[in-house]
């Protein structure tokens, strides 16, 4: 059993760190419409996952196996879906400063001077 479990731990780690990994990419690549998708549909299709886990793990083992998944995917779920979300919305908010700057500096360049040279 801790076997089946540690497989099902990595690859619901693997399919949340693909869907952070989408959307990062879409970020740093400046691409309109990188709203977090990837990263949500990653979670719910990791968690109905792991509610599967558990229910196998209920067949093969007992209820209290089904009560300890639970009770470890919920707050592993929730914390990691957080944290990455987080760490997301921190890197779209630094590359929206980064181009915001970028634009006030060509806008600079391009603006009449206030007084006449001479």
């Amino acid at each position: 059993m801790t076997i089946f479990l540690s497989i099902a731990f990595s690859l619901s780690l693997a399919i949340i760190l693909l869907g952070f990994w989408a959307d990062r990419s879409a970020i740093t690549a400046r691409i309109n419409g990188a709203n977090g998708l990837p990263i949500l549909v990653a979670l719910i299709v990791s968690f109905l996952a792991s509610l599967a886990v558990a229910a196998i793990a209920w067949l093969f083992d007992s209820f209290e196996m089904l009560v300890w998944v639970l009770l470890f995917t919920v707050p592993y779920h929730a914390g990691l879906g957080g944290l990455l979300i987080w760490r997301l919305q921190s890197l779209a908010t630094r590359a929206k400063a980064a181009d915001d700057a970028n634009s006030q500096r060509i806008a600079d360049m391009f603006r009449q001077p206030s007084e006449p040279q001479s």
